[in-house]
């Protein structure tokens, strides 16, 4: 058997959890805290937000090369053209808190 490296970048999907009923979502957030299912939701909403945030800060230490670096900050100013351009994991960030999928890079 021969191992074969991939033509193009792979990426993983990361949300928070839901439950679905057909083509609709429904998050914790969403559901009354006197509604049964609430609880377990939350818990599990809980668990993946912890991960987020410990891939959420990995993404900020680490480089593109990965190498350890400085935080980024969140956005920046671009001289010639005078916009103000947020980093991605800020904006992927904002994404999986807004209950979107998230495509990471690896």
């Amino acid at each position: 058997m021969q191992s074969l490296m991939p033509k193009k970048p792979g990426v993983v999907m990361y949300h928070r959890p839901r439950k679905t009923q057909g083509d609709y979502l429904c998050f914790a957030d969403e559901v009354k805290d006197d509604h049964p299912l609430k609880g377990p939701l939350a818990k599990q909403m809980k668990i993946f937000d912890d991960l987020f945030e410990i891939m959420y800060l990995a993404f900020l230490r680490v480089g593109p090369d990965g190498q350890l670096r400085d935080e980024p900050a969140e956005s920046m100013v671009h001289e010639p053209d005078g916009l103000t351009y947020r980093h991605w994991v800020m904006r992927l960030r904002d994404c999986y808190y807004g209950n979107q999928d998230c495509l990471i890079p690896v």
